[in-house]
């Protein structure tokens, strides 16, 4: 069926939308006329009878447990129920922005948090667009929130103190951060089936976007340290906290906080990953390899995001003599 569109009338300089036959004026401001439309559209009557946000979100939310990964239905569940509580029994065309921004205002989120959120609910509406279930999303003008920038470093002398301060099972898995390069998440799902001698194998349904088996290679310390704890653990997860629970993100990132406060810099899990990825740029290995490596599939993440090397003027420069036959010409004067 067609979708109707707003349109401009000239003689009196006003917005409409011809909806069941008749015009309906949605006012002078473009912005404004467009804020009507969506919320008329979002509104309009639907063979499936989805007329409250709270139907919208459960019948997504039934779309994503049988679809995506459980880690995926927890976390939207998560904030969907939070969203409910915020707009009890809210009708689709009555919802604005304005609503999930005071939402999100008043949760006291970090901007990456924020932004994951708002991904959420976005997510949501514009799948119910796809199915037919609602005619268009009353959300169009939420801003998604930039995610918090991840640029921190830990030097050689930082990692010595982290090293000495974590224990036990914290320091097995930030070791094996540290040695890799993996991601965090790619760290907690690790099992003795995986190794495969010097790398190991994560399934495509373990990996990050479920298209391509992950290859993490080992370094010998990381390949010591996984042959000991595929010894004792050959079931199951082989990183584990103190109880003997697989690490979830929660817990990990809550015992790093816990360590940075003994710490006299910021620390969290993920910068041990720019750390590798920024030292494997200053000791020469090239994108390409490195994307490899890293679990990437082109070098476009690692020319966008790690631009750490900024930071490290002596790198720039010894490259630039490089870069201009500075060096040849040194050794050959």
């Amino acid at each position: 069926m067609r979708v109707p569109k707003p349109w401009f009338r000239k003689s009196t300089r006003s917005w409409f939308v011809q909806l069941d036959g008749r015009q309906v004026p949605l006012g002078r401001d473009k912005q404004e006329a467009r804020r009507k439309y969506h919320a008329l559209m979002a509104g309009r009557h639907n063979g499936h009878g989805i007329r409250r946000v709270d139907e919208l979100l459960d019948e997504y939310l039934e779309h994503v447990q049988r679809n995506q990964k459980p880690g995926t239905y927890r976390l939207y569940k998560h904030y969907y129920t939070s969203l409910n509580s915020a707009v009890p029994n809210k009708r689709i065309h009555d919802l604005r922005p304005h609503d999930v921004q005071r939402w999100l205002d008043g949760k006291g989120w970090n901007t990456t948090t924020r932004k994951i959120a708002v991904k959420a609910i976005k997510a949501a509406f514009n799948w119910g667009v796809r199915q037919g279930l609602i005619s268009s999303s009353p959300l169009v003008g939420l801003r998604t929130p930039p995610a918090l920038t991840r640029d921190v470093l830990v030097t050689p002398e930082q990692w010595k103190i982290i090293a000495g301060k974590a224990k036990g099972e914290l320091r097995d898995i930030l070791v094996f951060l540290r040695e890799t390069g993996c991601r965090p998440h790619e760290a907690r799902i690790i099992e003795a089936a995986h190794v495969r001698g010097d790398h190991m194998i994560l399934p495509k349904v373990d990996s990050k976007g479920l298209k391509y088996n992950r290859v993490i290679w080992l370094t010998p310390a990381a390949e010591s340290l996984i042959r000991r704890l595929a010894a004792e653990r050959p079931e199951g997860k082989l990183f584990r906290n103190k109880w003997g629970k697989p690490w979830s993100t929660g817990r990990l990132n809550e015992r790093c906080q816990g360590l940075s406060k003994s710490l006299a810099f910021h620390f969290f899990p993920y910068a041990l990953r720019h750390t590798w990825i920024t030292e494997a740029l200053e000791r020469g290995v090239d994108p390409v390899t490195l994307a490899i490596l890293a679990g990437h599939r082109d070098t476009t993440m690692i020319c966008r995001v790690y631009q750490h090397l900024a930071r490290v003027p002596g790198h720039l420069k010894a490259s630039l003599i490089k870069a201009t036959g500075g060096e040849a010409a040194a050794k050959a004067g």
